[in-house]
């Protein structure tokens, strides 16, 4: 579509400078009337060309749902997760201390001397 109207106002650009240059120029021969002409084809010409376009809106794609697999049983109840106590502690102590070394239990403080870490578990 653009390039059709593309085509089209080159053409009528083309036509008027030919019909323009071969009339005598004077200066009642009418140019308010032919300005008005041209700056209303080139407003509907300009409106065509801004005017939206029709387009199809597809219809929404639903999917049947998947298939249940229901067995009649319950689900288990979820395992417990046991951890070592020493785990706790060294977790613990990581997140307190950035400079906690899990095999000697210690980490470095403000002053540069290695600590025990006593935490809370």
């Amino acid at each position: 579509m653009k390039k059709i109207a593309t085509a089209a106002m080159a053409a009528l650009i083309g036509i008027t400078a030919i019909v323009g240059t071969a009339e005598t120029a004077s200066a009642r021969d009418g140019r308010n009337a032919a300005l008005a002409a041209g700056a209303a084809v080139g407003l509907g010409i300009g409106a065509l060309l801004a005017a939206p376009r029709d387009y199809e809106v597809a219809p929404p794609a639903y999917a049947a749902p998947a298939p249940v697999y229901d067995d009649g049983y319950r689900a288990p109840p979820p395992r417990r997760a046991y951890r070592a106590s020493w785990k706790a502690h060294a977790d613990w102590c990581y997140d307190n201390y950035r400079t906690y070394d899990e095999r000697s239990d210690t980490f470095v403080g403000r002053d540069g001397n290695a600590y025990r870490c006593r935490g809370s578990y």
